[in-house]
């Protein structure tokens, strides 16, 4: 899990030079995710216009449920995906 923190979190926070440390009082930035949460890669579930992946109908683990930025909620998992 340290390893995935520093490579998602830390390492591009320090390359790009922004965001940093959860702090009491200051904006929140970040990300939910239920690592146990096993799921089909389907495409048409994506947000984004683009469909186009070569790991179509892989079976993964670790499903993004809601993503933080500024301290709203910018991004939350619907239900029925």
């Amino acid at each position: 899990m340290s390893r995935l923190v520093e490579l998602m979190h830390t390492a591009p926070c320090k390359r790009f030079g922004f965001g940093g440390e959860i702090e009491i009082g200051a904006p929140a930035d970040f990300t939910v995710f239920d690592l146990d949460e096993k799921y089909t890669i389907n495409p048409d579930n994506f947000v984004s216009m683009g469909r186009s992946t070569p790991f179509e109908g892989f079976e993964v683990y670790g499903r993004c449920l809601m993503t933080v930025c500024g301290g709203k909620i910018a991004w939350k998992k619907e239900d029925k995906q």
